[in-house]
Protein backbone atom coordinates (compact mmCIF):
# COMPACT_ATOMS: atom_id res chain seq x y z
CA UNK A 1 0.00 0.00 0.00
CA UNK A 2 1.24 3.40 -0.84
CA UNK A 3 1.99 6.37 1.39
CA UNK A 4 -1.19 8.02 -1.04
CA UNK A 5 -3.54 5.46 -0.33
CA UNK A 6 -2.92 5.55 3.61
CA UNK A 7 -2.89 9.43 3.37
CA UNK A 8 -6.28 9.25 1.37
CA UNK A 9 -7.65 6.81 3.84
CA UNK A 10 -6.72 8.30 7.01
CA UNK A 11 -8.23 12.05 5.84
CA UNK A 12 -11.53 9.73 4.69
CA UNK A 13 -11.80 8.60 8.61
CA UNK A 14 -11.10 12.01 9.99
CA UNK A 15 -13.64 13.42 8.20
CA UNK A 16 -16.67 11.21 10.40
CA UNK A 17 -15.65 13.83 13.23
CA UNK A 18 -16.23 16.97 10.90
CA UNK A 19 -19.63 18.27 11.40
CA UNK A 20 -19.08 20.54 8.46
CA UNK A 21 -20.70 17.90 6.13
CA UNK A 22 -23.79 18.99 7.95
CA UNK A 23 -26.05 21.71 7.72
CA UNK A 24 -27.72 23.57 10.42
CA UNK A 25 -31.16 21.50 10.55
CA UNK A 26 -29.40 18.21 10.00
CA UNK A 27 -27.38 20.04 13.33
CA UNK A 28 -30.46 21.01 15.02
CA UNK A 29 -32.47 17.46 14.15
CA UNK A 30 -29.29 15.25 15.96
CA UNK A 31 -29.21 17.70 18.99
CA UNK A 32 -33.12 17.70 19.32
CA UNK A 33 -32.83 13.94 19.02
CA UNK A 34 -30.12 14.13 22.05
CA UNK A 35 -32.00 16.50 23.82
CA UNK A 36 -35.70 14.36 23.51
CA UNK A 37 -33.74 11.20 24.20
CA UNK A 38 -32.27 12.43 27.58
CA UNK A 39 -35.38 13.98 28.50
CA UNK A 40 -37.56 10.56 27.68
CA UNK A 41 -34.37 8.42 29.34
CA UNK A 42 -35.36 10.15 32.65
CA UNK A 43 -38.87 9.89 32.30
CA UNK A 44 -38.90 5.96 31.54
CA UNK A 45 -36.33 5.12 34.03
CA UNK A 46 -36.90 7.31 37.05
CA UNK A 47 -34.89 6.76 40.24
CA UNK A 48 -33.76 3.30 41.42
CA UNK A 49 -36.00 1.89 38.38
CA UNK A 50 -32.84 0.50 36.67
CA UNK A 51 -31.27 -0.93 39.39
CA UNK A 52 -34.71 -2.57 40.89
CA UNK A 53 -35.09 -3.99 37.70
CA UNK A 54 -31.51 -5.65 36.88
CA UNK A 55 -30.60 -6.76 40.86
CA UNK A 56 -33.90 -7.50 42.36
CA UNK A 57 -35.78 -8.85 39.31
CA UNK A 58 -33.56 -10.36 37.10
CA UNK A 59 -31.17 -11.69 39.44
CA UNK A 60 -27.92 -9.94 37.69
CA UNK A 61 -24.65 -8.86 39.51
CA UNK A 62 -22.99 -5.37 39.24
CA UNK A 63 -22.08 -3.36 39.34
CA UNK A 64 -22.75 -2.66 35.62
CA UNK A 65 -25.77 -4.36 34.54
CA UNK A 66 -27.76 -1.49 33.76
CA UNK A 67 -25.49 0.52 31.78
CA UNK A 68 -24.89 -2.85 29.60
CA UNK A 69 -28.58 -3.71 29.27
CA UNK A 70 -30.24 -0.35 29.08
CA UNK A 71 -28.28 3.00 29.35
CA UNK A 72 -25.85 2.13 26.69
CA UNK A 73 -28.35 0.13 24.26
CA UNK A 74 -30.84 2.95 24.75
CA UNK A 75 -28.42 6.19 23.64
CA UNK A 76 -26.86 3.63 20.24
CA UNK A 77 -30.84 3.15 19.65
CA UNK A 78 -31.32 6.72 19.76
CA UNK A 79 -28.06 7.53 17.77
CA UNK A 80 -28.81 4.79 15.29
CA UNK A 81 -32.11 6.61 14.61
CA UNK A 82 -30.65 10.01 14.25
CA UNK A 83 -28.16 8.22 11.50
CA UNK A 84 -30.83 6.69 9.65
CA UNK A 85 -32.91 10.11 8.72
CA UNK A 86 -29.71 12.25 8.40
CA UNK A 87 -27.75 9.67 6.72
CA UNK A 88 -24.30 11.42 7.48
CA UNK A 89 -21.12 11.80 9.60
CA UNK A 90 -21.15 13.43 12.89
CA UNK A 91 -24.67 13.06 13.45
CA UNK A 92 -24.00 10.21 15.99
CA UNK A 93 -21.47 12.00 17.73
CA UNK A 94 -23.73 15.13 17.87
CA UNK A 95 -26.35 13.27 19.28
CA UNK A 96 -24.55 11.26 21.64
CA UNK A 97 -22.73 14.67 22.70
CA UNK A 98 -25.94 16.20 24.03
CA UNK A 99 -27.39 13.16 25.58
CA UNK A 100 -24.49 12.68 27.87
CA UNK A 101 -24.25 16.63 28.55
CA UNK A 102 -28.67 16.95 29.66
CA UNK A 103 -28.60 13.50 31.47
CA UNK A 104 -25.37 13.88 33.46
CA UNK A 105 -26.49 17.11 34.90
CA UNK A 106 -30.45 17.03 35.09
CA UNK A 107 -30.41 13.56 36.63
CA UNK A 108 -28.87 14.09 39.65
CA UNK A 109 -31.50 17.07 39.97
CA UNK A 110 -34.18 15.51 38.83
CA UNK A 111 -33.79 12.29 41.20
CA UNK A 112 -31.79 14.28 43.63
CA UNK A 113 -32.19 11.29 46.92
CA UNK A 114 -31.84 8.33 44.68
CA UNK A 115 -28.39 7.19 42.92
CA UNK A 116 -29.43 6.65 39.45
CA UNK A 117 -27.59 4.62 36.71
CA UNK A 118 -25.44 7.15 33.90
CA UNK A 119 -25.35 9.44 36.74
CA UNK A 120 -23.00 8.35 39.82
CA UNK A 121 -19.36 9.73 39.71
CA UNK A 122 -18.09 12.75 38.59
CA UNK A 123 -19.86 15.28 36.29
CA UNK A 124 -17.05 15.29 33.51
CA UNK A 125 -16.33 11.12 33.55
CA UNK A 126 -20.34 10.97 32.91
CA UNK A 127 -20.67 13.40 30.13
CA UNK A 128 -16.90 11.96 28.65
CA UNK A 129 -18.18 8.17 28.72
CA UNK A 130 -21.15 8.42 26.48
CA UNK A 131 -19.13 11.18 24.24
CA UNK A 132 -16.96 8.57 24.04
CA UNK A 133 -19.56 5.98 22.89
CA UNK A 134 -20.76 8.46 20.13
CA UNK A 135 -16.86 8.63 18.64
CA UNK A 136 -16.85 4.63 18.72
CA UNK A 137 -20.23 4.48 16.93
CA UNK A 138 -19.33 6.89 14.08
CA UNK A 139 -15.46 4.48 13.94
CA UNK A 140 -17.53 1.49 13.60
CA UNK A 141 -20.33 3.14 11.33
CA UNK A 142 -17.32 3.89 9.27
CA UNK A 143 -15.14 0.87 9.50
CA UNK A 144 -18.08 -1.26 8.54
CA UNK A 145 -19.37 0.94 5.82
CA UNK A 146 -18.62 -1.76 3.33
CA UNK A 147 -20.86 -4.18 4.94
CA UNK A 148 -24.33 -5.01 4.33
CA UNK A 149 -26.41 -3.36 7.49
CA UNK A 150 -27.05 -6.61 8.84
CA UNK A 151 -23.25 -6.91 10.07
CA UNK A 152 -23.10 -3.13 10.54
CA UNK A 153 -25.45 -2.15 12.98
CA UNK A 154 -25.52 -5.15 15.26
CA UNK A 155 -21.66 -5.62 15.05
CA UNK A 156 -21.37 -1.46 15.61
CA UNK A 157 -23.49 -1.87 18.80
CA UNK A 158 -22.41 -4.26 20.23
CA UNK A 159 -18.76 -3.34 20.03
CA UNK A 160 -19.51 0.27 21.25
CA UNK A 161 -21.68 -1.28 24.44
CA UNK A 162 -19.00 -3.60 25.76
CA UNK A 163 -16.64 -0.26 25.59
CA UNK A 164 -18.81 2.18 27.39
CA UNK A 165 -19.54 -0.92 30.23
CA UNK A 166 -16.08 -1.26 30.47
CA UNK A 167 -15.36 2.24 30.82
CA UNK A 168 -18.10 2.55 33.73
CA UNK A 169 -16.50 -0.38 35.11
CA UNK A 170 -12.58 0.77 35.35
CA UNK A 171 -12.86 4.90 35.01
CA UNK A 172 -16.35 5.49 37.44
CA UNK A 173 -17.55 2.74 39.53
CA UNK A 174 -14.66 2.27 41.17
CA UNK A 175 -14.58 5.68 42.68
CA UNK A 176 -18.83 4.47 44.13
CA UNK A 177 -19.86 1.36 43.65
CA UNK A 178 -16.26 -0.52 43.77
CA UNK A 179 -14.65 -3.15 40.87
CA UNK A 180 -16.74 -5.70 39.37
CA UNK A 181 -16.14 -8.95 40.66
CA UNK A 182 -14.01 -11.58 38.02
CA UNK A 183 -16.63 -14.07 38.50
CA UNK A 184 -19.62 -11.88 37.42
CA UNK A 185 -17.73 -10.56 34.39
CA UNK A 186 -18.52 -13.14 32.09
CA UNK A 187 -22.41 -12.77 32.16
CA UNK A 188 -22.27 -9.00 32.46
CA UNK A 189 -20.03 -9.19 29.44
CA UNK A 190 -22.61 -11.56 27.75
CA UNK A 191 -25.86 -9.62 28.68
CA UNK A 192 -24.03 -6.34 27.60
CA UNK A 193 -23.05 -7.78 24.15
CA UNK A 194 -27.13 -9.33 23.54
CA UNK A 195 -28.31 -6.00 24.50
CA UNK A 196 -26.41 -3.94 22.43
CA UNK A 197 -26.89 -6.73 19.52
CA UNK A 198 -30.59 -7.37 19.63
CA UNK A 199 -31.90 -4.10 21.30
CA UNK A 200 -29.33 -1.19 20.15
CA UNK A 201 -28.41 -3.06 16.72
CA UNK A 202 -31.31 -4.69 14.74
CA UNK A 203 -34.35 -2.18 16.11
CA UNK A 204 -32.96 0.37 14.66
CA UNK A 205 -32.29 -1.56 11.64
CA UNK A 206 -35.78 -2.80 11.37
CA UNK A 207 -36.79 0.77 11.55
CA UNK A 208 -34.67 1.56 9.14
CA UNK A 209 -35.73 -1.14 6.36
CA UNK A 210 -39.57 -0.59 7.47
CA UNK A 211 -39.51 3.31 6.33
CA UNK A 212 -37.29 2.44 3.39
CA UNK A 213 -40.50 0.54 1.83
CA UNK A 214 -42.68 3.04 2.64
Amino acid sequence: MTNNNIDTKFWKFIKIFNISNLNSYQILFAILMGIIGACLFLFLFPGGAISTAMHQILKLPGPGAGIGIIFGPFIILLSFLTYNFIKKYGAIFITCSVFGIIHSIFAPIVYPTIKTVGSLGPLFSRIFAVILLGLLLEICIFIFKNQKDLIRYPVSAGISNVVILSFYWFAIFPSNKGMVAINDTPILLVVTILAGVTFAGLIPLGIKRFIGKN
